[in-house]
């Protein structure tokens, strides 16, 4: 039996649990239904990578497709112009949002992509928004999302910051959320089961169109059209005590930018 250690960029920022194991586990199961796969052993969990042991005929195979769908460390020398990278976002900020990549040790740097970049790949129109209109793509800290370093900008050695522009994966993503026009509740610190329950024990079943998996811990709760995800997070929220919440509100945010792209075109 083949039996290969990887790590891979998977932050567990709640509290660890025998059952927060299990449920890992079976998440890293069900990526891996296309491979032949005997067991997975959670070997180290930190606030950035989570190292696992997997066993099974295929787990050579396995770990380069871990790697490349979660992310894993790096060092600079290994970032190459126009490649995509998997990412988390540890920091929103005023102009822009910071990703970590996986960079370590002496080549550890933030990916900064400003928010212009999410306005101009999604909605194809160039102006820029305040973090009051941003905070409306649900988007916090831990948000899974692709991104590339943009070479043409010079490093910001002091603050450890890199420039990025949005992956095609995210932007493709986003448009989705966009286009389909439902409110809908970005969930950070909690599993698939825990979300579900909370919907059910919170009786707003009724309200909800679908739960999708974005990341371990970090799940969509769609929203039925005409419920307001705003109204629900009080509601769900005492079910989920450690989790935090990001609200979407694509039609709040798309006349927004319209009222800016106006005002920006007379100026």
């Amino acid at each position: 039996m083949v039996r290969k250690e990887v790590t891979v960029l998977l932050p567990i920022y709640i509290k660890w649990s025998k059952s927060l194991e299990q449920s890992l586990k079976a998440y890293i199961r069900s990526l891996a239904i296309d491979f032949s796969i005997n067991r997975v052993h959670v070997l180290e969990t930190t606030k950035r990578f989570t190292r696992l042991m997997i066993e099974g005929e295929d787990a050579n195979i396995m770990v380069k497709f871990l790697e490349k769908e979660l992310g894993k460390p790096m060092v600079w020398n290994e970032i190459k112009e126009e490649e995509e990278y998997k990412g988390r976002v540890i920091d929103v900020r005023d102009d822009g949002v910071l990703v970590d990549i996986g960079l370590i040790g002496d080549d550890y740097y933030r990916i900064k992509v400003p928010f212009e970049d999410f306005v101009r790949k999604i909605f194809r129109v160039k102006t820029n928004i305040p973090r009051e209109i941003f905070d409306f793509f649900g988007i916090r800290k831990y948000f899974p999302l692709s991104v590339k370093v943009n070479f043409e900008l010079e490093l910001n050695e002091r603050e450890r910051i890199a420039w990025g522009l949005l992956g095609r994966s995210t932007v493709k993503m986003l448009r989705s959320w966009f286009s389909k026009r439902f409110d809908r509740i970005v969930v950070y610190g909690a599993t698939r089961s825990q979300v579900e329950k909370a919907i059910r024990e919170s009786r707003h079943v009724i309200d909800i169109l679908n739960v999708e998996r974005l990341g371990f811990l970090e799940h969509i709760i769609i929203c039925k059209w005409g419920t307001s995800a705003k109204g629900l997070i009080p509601e769900i929220g005492p079910f989920l005590p450690q989790a935090y919440m990001g609200v979407f509100m694509p039609r709040y945010v798309k006349k927004k930018i319209k009222e800016l792209s106006r005002v920006n075109s007379f100026q």
